[in-house]
């Protein structure tokens, strides 16, 4: 519960009240004025909500008409973990002023950490009814919409917000983060095709949101298809060049197909943008070996000497390398090889055997 009201405070309250166009409008004069901005800044800033609630009780008790009071005692109330208390306060709203529409706002929140989802559900058709068309109010039942798991509802709530509001900025990153969690959450079950559609839906409104280009990619390597993974991938990394998570997925990618010339050029390039990746750096020893050992009917002599040239210790690439060269006739290469070998352990018995 303690984590689910961390994710409260940054998240579901963080868009319900961007603008609180109500807040401060109904106060009787200068000196609750000043009250409810010091209750405001005991909330989002000094986050003290103990505070909070004793002034907003002392504003209740002065100005009787002011509703701002009640609304911040709610919202301090729901923030300090009681929201049976927050919940009293917006129906007391409501009660006296009905237009109020940020209580509609918060009390769908409460109902939210509450997880009564009908409940927030019909408090936002109740403030729609007397906001038509109104942006907070249709974000707000978005959110109660994925919240609920209702994709199929939300999917076409998005799409009626996005209409509505087609340059809006606010409306267009809930649209866009909305497709994203519907996505994700279809993974979770399985559900590629539909996770498909809705990281697609992304793409076509941000074609380089990186969330939905990753959720794209896994579906398409979790349903086994290679060639449309590397399709993917490639588009990934049109709309982020370089980008160290796309390549290195791409290189592993590659070595899966056994496609080895390949994940060794992008690996290459791996290694150019980040010389310090320790990873990519062991990645090449290992995808040469692999290399060689898969084209071992063929010539994999140049695969083994791309190893020893990277690790000069690495016993299996000079083993066979020294074999290749004396199964090809080529003496002077296999002394060439046991001599700069034994220049680093002179004493090697089996060197010098050979």
């Amino acid at each position: 519960m303690k984590y689910f009201f961390l994710y409260l405070t940054f998240g579901i309250l963080f868009f319900a009240f961007p603008s609180a166009p109500s807040l401060f409008a109904q106060t009787a004069g200068t000196n609750s004025t000043e009250l409810l901005k010091r209750i405001k800044k005991e909330i989002d800033v000094r986050k003290d909500y103990k505070q909070a609630i004793e002034l907003c009780k002392k504003g209740i008790k002065d100005y009787p008409n002011d509703v701002d009071f009640l609304f911040l005692y709610g919202k301090a109330c729901l923030m300090n973990q009681d929201p049976a208390r927050a919940q009293k306060a917006v129906a007391e709203i409501l009660q006296k002023a009905p237009q109020y529409k940020d209580a509609y706002l918060l009390g769908a929140n409460i109902q939210l950490v509450r997880r009564n989802n009908p409940a927030a559900s019909e408090l936002v058709s109740k403030g729609l009814s007397r906001f038509p068309g109104d942006r907070d109010l249709g974000l707000k039942k978005l959110d109660i919409l994925k919240s609920g798991g209702s994709y199929w509802s939300a999917d076409n709530h998005a799409v009626r917000l996005l209409q509505m509001f087609p340059k809006d900025p606010v409306v267009f990153e809930a649209c866009v983060n909305y497709y994203n969690s519907a996505g994700n959450a279809y993974l979770r079950q399985g559900n590629y095709t539909k996770a498909a559609m809705e990281f697609d839906k992304v793409l076509e409104m941000s074609p380089a949101n990186p969330e939905a280009l990753r959720g794209n990619l896994t579906v398409k390597t979790r349903s086994g298809d290679n060639c449309n993974s590397l399709s993917a991938i490639n588009r990934a990394l049109s709309e982020h060049p370089g980008a160290h998570e796309f390549l290195m997925k791409k290189v592993t990618l590659l070595q899966g197909m056994k496609r080895y010339p390949e994940a060794l050029e992008t690996l290459k390039e791996l290694q150019k943008r980040y010389p310090a990746d320790a990873k990519a750096r062991s990645l090449e020893t290992e995808l040469r070996l692999e290399a060689a050992r898969y084209y071992k009917s063929t010539d994999p002599y140049y695969q083994y000497q791309g190893v020893l040239e990277k690790a000069p210790g690495n016993r299996e690439a000079l083993n066979n390398a020294i074999e290749m060269s004396i199964s090809h006739e080529q003496p002077d290469e296999a002394m060439a090889l046991i001599n700069k070998a034994l220049k680093k352990n002179p004493s090697d018995r089996a060197l010098l055997t050979r």
